[in-house]
Order: C-alpha cells, then sequence, then structure tokens
C-alpha cells in the first residue's frame, strides 16, 4: 500500500500526464459532430436551449472571443472543468473526513473515470451536463 506522499506524486504525475495526453489530443484533432454543432450554436446565442446544455454555447462563445480559431480554443473550457473533477473530489474527501489521509486516494479512483481519460475528450463538450 502507497504511504500519503507516495499516493500524492502518484495523483500529481498520473494527472500531469494525462492532462498533457488530453491537450495534446484535443489540439490534433478536428472538431466531431456534437462540438462541430455546439460551435454552430455559440455562433448566435440565445438565452436559453431546448435540447442542448445552454452554458456549453456561452463558454465556447467567450473563448473564441479570447482564443484564435482552433478545437483547442472551443475546448479549452470544457478541459479546464474536466481537470477540476479530481480536485474538487479530494477537496471533499478533505472534508468529508479530516482525520483520514486518504483524500489522495479518492483522487487516484476519479482518474479512472473515463472522462478524464483520453477518450474523455470526445465528450468535452458534454462536461456541463453533468
Amino acid at each position: 500500500m502507497l504511504n500519503q506522499l507516495g499516493c500524492k506524486r502518484l495523483f500529481i504525475s498520473l494527472f500531469a500526464a494525462m492532462g498533457l495526453l488530453q491537450l495534446i489530443a484535443a489540439y490534433h484533432n478536428q472538431l466531431f459532430g456534437d462540438e462541430a454543432f455546439y460551435w454552430l450554436e455559440s455562433q448566435h446565442l440565445a438565452w436559453s436551449y431546448a435540447e442542448l446544455p445552454g452554458w456549453t454555447q456561452w463558454m465556447i462563445a467567450l473563448s473564441q472571443w479570447l482564443f484564435p480559431q482552433h478545437p483547442l480554443s472551443i475546448r479549452i473550457f470544457g478541459l479546464l472543468a474536466t481537470f477540476s473533477i479530481p480536485w474538487i473530489g479530494i477537496r471533499i474527501a478533505q472534508k468529508l473526513n479530516p482525520e483520514s489521509n486518504h483524500h489522495w486516494q479518492a483522487g487516484l479512483l476519479l482518474l479512472t473515470l473515463p472522462l478524464l481519460t483520453l477518450a474523455g475528450v470526445l465528450a468535452i463538450p458534454d462536461i456541463w451536463i453533468i
């Protein structure tokens, strides 16, 4: 069994490696169907959408305003939200049981979620649904 420092180092190493691979994949892949549709909807913002999470279009519109036109800029806020999930889980584990030192193990478990792996790159726009 890993000690607390070992779990922390393993978590940070895996998180950095997976994050880097996701950034590379998000940079090099073109938009897929849903992302292209969300991007198109972000060109004509509305207060509400019947079949879409509205936050997605607003975040894409903001990213297109802040960053150059590129598939990575469309995905950047979704990636940042995805990257926050393990850290939120670690913080929740700390708050639920402050005496325990197993919060890094909770972060390691959250790294196994499909949304946080390379396959999760295709689900990035849907992070706001979760």
